[in-house]
């Protein structure tokens, strides 16, 4: 099938790649409207710094619940709000195997309570296999829901929290709910608070881990680069 929209341009092996490219409301309106019309046109998703906003990938998301299957949507730099918020919730319900495997929210300006509302349906049922809340604001309330997450998911194997406000505490809570997974492969905790004060005065991270490798630069890491749960190592 034929689509007008230069937009459909980017569509690479059922993946819409759109990066650095500006929508408009009626751009993501004619996106919604071909996604009802073929429902099978794509099922993964890239959308960075697209300049989207709450109202507009909500458009995008109401059209996208009409595809056959969504395994992919890595969400970078746009903003991510209520409306977006309740609609990714959606998307995370549906059952296999038209499931969600994989959702990275990464650098958005994201709102307290759309965080609240995605992370609620965190702690329902869903089958997210990586998942990705990079530079999200992760207080109290967010930490643990996703330590709840992590603990009781049987099907995440990869997670990425980096660039947040983790305290020890909660991070050694997540070590200790993916120590029993023999499946979980990959653990990115990067650039978070890995440093408490132990009682003895010497920098620790409570009392079973030291420090985790953290990685100081803003680009992007490579797979080798992210942190193996086997492969955690401590710094004396």
């Amino acid at each position: 099938m034929q689509f007008p929209l230069p937009v459909f341009d980017h569509i690479r092996d059922k993946c819409l790649i759109l990066i650095n490219y500006k929508l408009s409301m009626g751009v993501c309106i004619g996106l919604a409207k071909a996604f009802r019309n073929d429902p099978s046109i794509v099922h993964s998703f890239i959308f960075e710094n697209c300049g989207i906003t709450d109202e507009m990938m909500a458009i995008l998301l109401q059209g996208m619940l009409r595809l056959t299957r969504i395994k992919s949507l890595i969400y970078r730099r746009n903003e991510f709000g209520e409306l977006t918020a309740v609609l990714f919730s959606d998307v995370m319900k549906r059952y296999m195997p038209y499931n969600l495997e994989e959702l990275r929210i990464e650098r958005c300006d994201v709102s307290k309570v759309g965080l609240q509302i995605l992370l609620e349906q965190l702690a329902n049922q869903n089958y997210l296999r990586r998942l990705a809340l990079v530079k999200v604001q992760i207080d109290e309330f967010a930490a643990l829901r996703i330590v709840d997450f992590v603990t009781h998911s049987r099907y995440l194997f990869e997670l990425d929290l980096s660039y947040n406000h983790v305290k020890p505490m909660h991070m050694q809570t997540i070590l200790e709910g993916i120590a029993h997974k023999s499946f979980f492969q990959v653990l990115n905790l990067s650039n978070n608070f890995f440093i408490d004060q132990a009682s003895d005065g010497q920098s620790g991270f409570s009392n079973q881990f030291k420090i985790l490798k953290a990685y100081p630069t803003d680009r992007e890491l490579e797979p080798n680069e992210l942190v193996n749960p086997d492969r955690i190592h401590s710094e004396m």
